[in-house]
Parts: C-alpha cells; structure tokens; sequence
C-alpha cells in the first residue's frame, strides 16, 4: 500500500513562490529608500554669519577693523530664546575670553541681525561667533 502525504508543495511552485516575494522585498526596499524624508517637506538648515555695518544694510567684512559693527545675522531659524556669544580664540588679542554675550529671541520669520560687538583699538586676531541653545 503506497503512502499518501497529506499535503506536498512541488518544488517548482516554491522555487516560484520564493523568485516573486524576493522581488517584491527589493521593489518595496527601493521605494522606501528613495521616499523622501519628511515627506513634502523641505529640508532647511539655519545658518549665522557675520558682517559689518547696520542691519539695515549689512557688508561682508575681512578683516575687521576698530570701530567697525559686528553684526550676527541668521536665517531658517525657529522661534525661540537663543544664546549668543563672541569668545576670543588662540593668537587674539582676548585668548578664550568672552568679548560679548546674551540673548536674542527668534521670530516666526526665522531670520535675524543683532548688533553684537563693536571692534575695539586692541582687538586683533581670530573670534568666534557663536548662536544657539
């Protein structure tokens, strides 16, 4: 008497099976690798930098010099309290001194200019400017 299997998946159909469901995972791994981040967003990154002069009509400067503004002007920031401070780095006139600090509040434009510092007769060297939490 010959016995019978009660249930038989020919190799065929598995090897089929298997081919289909691996695509399927590749298909849905390239998606999802290629979907953009916060989808519909924009991905925007704040940034400072440095000029001279008024906030009304800021110049780009290098070197400064006494007398001069330093303005710290920001952009893609979101509304809050930051701190800010210009700190005197190695071979200044103020080596790891703060020259300037406090805080600023960021509006719901997200941009910003502070009349930060003015350059005094024995400032020389490297500054630097820094804005955040």
């Amino acid at each position: 008497m010959k016995k019978r299997l009660l249930y038989r998946v020919p190799w065929q159909r598995l090897a089929r099976w298997s081919t289909t469901m691996g695509a399927a995972f590749i298909a849905a791994a390239l998606v999802l690798a290629l979907w953009p981040t916060g989808a519909g967003f924009a991905q925007v990154r704040s940034s400072i930098s440095v000029a001279a002069g008024d906030c009304s009509a800021p110049q780009p400067k290098d070197p400064f010099l006494p007398g001069d503004s330093v303005l710290i002007l920001g952009e893609n920031f979101a509304p809050d309290t930051y701190d800010w401070n210009i700190t005197g780095l190695g071979g200044s006139a103020d080596p790891n001194t703060e020259v300037a600090s406090d805080q600023f509040t960021v509006d719901d434009s997200g941009a910003f200019c502070i009349l930060a510092y003015t350059v005094q007769g024995d400032d020389r060297g490297p500054y630097r400017v820094t804005f955040g939490p």
